[in-house]
């Protein structure tokens, strides 16, 4: 018979262990790390109960008494940071920035994952400090406190009264879907919680919100990426998770897009505009090396050619280190009023490693951030939309049966590179794919071990497909862009 705990258990702050995590707490071992960008800490509860005398049951704690924030990230235009000013010690603070969108923090990955073990008497809780500088209250009808998304549905958490202010106040959720406006199924949503949102705008004008003690009382199941994960951004106002930060406007537009809509931003003034990607696109790629593939549309609005000098297009960052992909001023002319889909193969050969280890990067993927500024002074708008990550590697990298793989050099390139086809001696079937979708080379090679010389210097700048096919149908592709 399973114990379970009841209303008055009794929560051990004071008792801090550092323990070596075991699977049966359904503990991700690398909330745990001391390299972690985030340091979530794991408390525990002892609860009475009347079939034994304790239980041990783990939660996610932020208190920000580490003074790291790096995960903790906005979505709209509020500027996330850090004080002293917390019940008691630091807290995070979100100064809004007053551009007509509605602020709201996402938490960072330890809050994500599968939710399943949660029962009815589980809560999502927090500190609240709300400080209104100046201007009028929000409509608070339709704008949740809380917002749960997966792609089993959507729930939020509605609160009847405006939180008050000038003063600390905690509020607790219970993780039970009568506290929650569920759309699609509640089980389901659990399964996969991909974003966790808390409101942190409730004035029509300037004001600053503080957070503190942010707990969730039992610990999520980080489990690995499956399939393909999205953001496209069809609904006006929704953000899906992600953080845009540096930016002079910022909306979802519903008339320009990939097709529409899209996330629209408008240049700020001597600074950099990045998007970070959601919480759903962290995790171990582990099993993306070679086989996975990120892709995203971008539509740059300027009647400007004044390019910069980019330092990064795409950076990841975790505890095993940093890469970042970078771009040319010859791409960021195919994204200049036009749509342009980047594809960049999950990869080493196409990223730059800055420190750490690849291997080590892809453990845990923490960050993806985007570099989305382009000309030099303020006369560009960017659109965003359809950011993929492709983890279905039987539609995104097939492989040989014999378990084959081709791996292709320099990438990008001068037009002239190598394949190296591996698993099998072939002989194979050679075509060539831009990205028109038009066969540019179609070739057979007959049995090789070794490598195959190409040249696609003359069929001009851009991105190629490239594929050998087995006599039975089984095939292996890469991609190569020439610049």
């Amino acid at each position: 018979m399973q114990a379970t705990c009841l209303h008055f258990c009794l929560e051990l702050d004071v008792v801090q262990i550092e323990v070596d995590v075991d699977h049966d707490l359904r503990v991700d071992p690398s909330l745990k790390s001391d390299n972690m960008s985030i340091r979530t800490r794991l408390f525990f509860v002892l609860c009475a109960t009347s079939l034994v005398p304790s239980v041990m049951q783990a939660q996610v704690l932020t208190d920000f008494e580490d003074g790291l924030i790096d995960q903790w990230l906005v979505e709209a235009d509020g500027v996330p940071s850090l004080t002293n000013l917390g019940n008691p010690g630091n807290c995070l603070r979100v100064t809004d920035q007053v551009l007509s969108v509605v602020n709201q923090m996402v938490l960072p990955w330890a809050y994500t994952g599968n939710w399943s073990a949660a029962q009815a008497t589980d809560s999502l809780s927090f500190d609240l400090y709300a400080n209104g500088n100046s201007g009028n209250l929000l409509n608070q009808q339709g704008l949740p406190l809380i917002t749960l998304s997966g792609p089993g549905g959507t729930a939020v958490a509605m609160i009847d009264t405006v939180p008050l202010f000038y003063t600390w106040q905690h509020l607790s959720i219970a993780l039970d879907s009568a506290s929650w406006t569920v759309t699609g199924s509640w089980t389901d949503l659990l399964a996969e919680i991909q974003v966790v949102k808390i409101r942190t705008e409730f004035i029509q004008g300037s004001e600053w919100v503080q957070l503190d003690n942010v707990k969730l009382s039992f610990t999520p199941l980080i489990e690995p990426l499956i399939g393909t994960l999205c953001s496209t951004w069809d609904s006006a106002g929704f953000y899906d998770g992600w953080s845009f930060q540096n930016v002079g406007s910022i909306q979802v537009s519903m008339v320009q897009g990939n097709p529409p809509g899209s996330v629209r931003m408008g240049d700020a003034s001597n600074v950099l505009t990045n998007a970070v990607a959601a919480p759903k696109f962290r995790g171990d790629w582990s099993d993306l090396d070679m086989q996975g593939l990120m892709r995203f549309d971008l539509f740059l609005q300027t009647s400007s050619t004044n390019y910069i000098v980019k330092d990064y297009l795409v950076r990841l960052s975790g505890p095993g280190g940093v890469a970042r992909y970078t771009t040319t001023d010859s791409i960021t002319t195919l994204t200049t009023n036009q749509w342009y889909t980047h594809e960049i193969p999950i990869a080493e050969t196409n990223w730059e490693v800055l420190s750490g280890t690849w291997s080590d990067l892809l453990a845990f993927v923490a960050e993806i951030r985007l570099d989305l500024e382009f000309i030099q002074g303020t006369g560009e708008v960017i659109f965003l939309d359809n950011f993929c990550l492709d983890t279905d590697m039987t539609t995104v990298t097939p492989h040989l049966s014999e378990g084959g793989r081709l791996v292709s050099y320099p990438n990008p390139s001068s037009g002239q590179f190598t394949l190296v086809p591996t698993g099998s001696a072939g002989p194979f079937d050679l075509t060539i794919v831009d990205a028109s979708g038009r066969t540019v080379l179609t070739r057979t090679i007959r049995n090789t071990t070794g490598a195959i010389s190409m040249d696609l210097s003359t069929h001009g700048k851009g991105l190629y497909s490239v594929q050998l096919r087995n006599p039975d149908g089984s095939r292996m592709v890469t991609r190569m862009m020439v610049e």
